[in-house]
């Protein structure tokens, strides 16, 4: 998979735009790829968001509805889409391989989500199918959420993730 390197932070926007910044998740990250480097094993990070965001993705839900933050405080889930890009880089400035983040239906299909789902649908489980729906669809929760793998150098990749490539020396 041909991969393009991301453009790294600071990001430069127009007049007007939105950029949003979260020092804390990328210091966490730091802190976990530190950990996944020199000790092994690996990490995944699974949320919405994209790469490289530009605009405002504050929103609130209440009753699966969008609705103004503001409009009723306390009563609505608060949220905001992940940027994958600074949290790649620090990945990969911490010593470990990151990948691109590639969308969970996708990731789930290619684990063998759709096999395990039938053999348990064979089995009596009347949900399966339809959790396989809502978890990989496009129009579902498979596009909406991404998926980001971490590991260490010199290890194989996380099953279904392909090594974002910064650097030659990167892999």
């Amino acid at each position: 998979m041909g991969l393009a390197p991301p453009v790294l932070l600071p990001r430069e926007g127009q007049v007007g735009e939105v950029i949003e910044d979260r020092p804390a998740a990328t210091a966490i990250v730091t802190a976990i790829a530190s950990r996944v480097a020199s000790h092994g094993g690996a990490a995944i990070l699974v949320d919405y968001g994209g790469w490289n965001g530009v605009g405002d993705t504050f929103q609130a839900l209440r009753a699966h509805r969008p609705e103004d933050p503001l409009a009723h405080p306390g009563e609505a889930d608060l949220t905001a889409h992940v940027d994958f890009a600074p949290l790649a880089a620090a990945s990969i400035q911490a010593g470990a391989v990151a990948s691109r983040p590639i969308h969970q239906g996708d990731w789930l299909l290619s684990l063998g989500a759709a096999d395990r789902a039938r053999r348990l649908a064979a089995a009596g489980d009347r949900g399966a199918m339809v959790a396989l729906d809502r978890l990989t669809a496009a129009d579902k929760m498979g596009h909406l959420f991404k998926a980001m793998a971490i590991w260490p150098r010199g290890a194989p990749p996380v099953p279904g993730f392909d090594a974002l490539r910064l650097h030659a020396d990167n892999a």
